[in-house]
């Protein structure tokens, strides 16, 4: 290869004769490589002492094993969790609409209240969720075992509360972010008295 041909493919201008390959592999959503979220749920608790704004919470819950590749220490899938709320209707069956879009979940349209809590018109949104008891910036335990993902959300009584989860992989070459494609949906109704 001669000086100009090297110094092409160097600058990343060059074609076949550069012979590239990828230094990282495509970055699959998650739940395409095996992995899923089980044991969902939602369950109202009621509100901590103190709290001023809820007389109730909401405890979300699920479980997720991210083993792509095999690799037992991987840490490159977070959440982010939709909550939308509604008044209860006097029909009170399960939801047929009403539940934060996906672009919802993705964060368009939000504004930043603070570091990982966004708020639109329609929803609250709740950023970068990590599995219960890892500490930010932390290197995490290997495993081959579902992680436990809860969040405590604050409720109030008369109200139906929606909310989408939505797992992200953070890509290996840091260029982008691609989100899950499938449907978590969960709903809780907070009774008054």
């Amino acid at each position: 290869m001669d000086c100009n041909t090297f110094s092409t493919c160097l600058g990343g201008a060059g074609g076949a004769e550069c012979g590239y390959r990828h230094l990282y592999t495509p970055c699959p959503p998650p739940e395409t490589d095996g992995a899923r979220v089980i044991d969902a749920g939602i369950e109202v608790l009621p509100a901590p002492i103190g709290e001023i704004n809820a007389n109730r919470a909401l405890r979300v819950s699920w479980k997720y094993v991210n083993d792509y590749g095999g690799v037992p220490e991987r840490d490159d899938v977070r959440f982010n969790v939709a909550m939308g709320r509604q008044a209860i209707t006097a029909s009170a069956g399960a939801p047929g609409a009403g539940y934060p879009t996906m672009e919802d979940a993705r964060g368009a349209g939000y504004t930043p209240v603070r570091q990982g809590i966004s708020v639109s018109p329609k929803a609250r949104l709740i950023q970068n969720i990590s599995y219960a008891g890892h500490a930010r910036w932390t290197e995490p335990a290997p495993s081959r075992s579902p992680r436990l993902f809860e969040l405590y959300l604050p409720a109030v009584c008369g109200q139906r509360y929606l909310v989408r989860v939505l797992p992200k992989r953070f890509c290996f070459d840091q260029s982008n972010i691609v989100y899950g494609s499938i449907d978590h949906l969960l709903y809780a109704d907070v009774p008054c008295g």
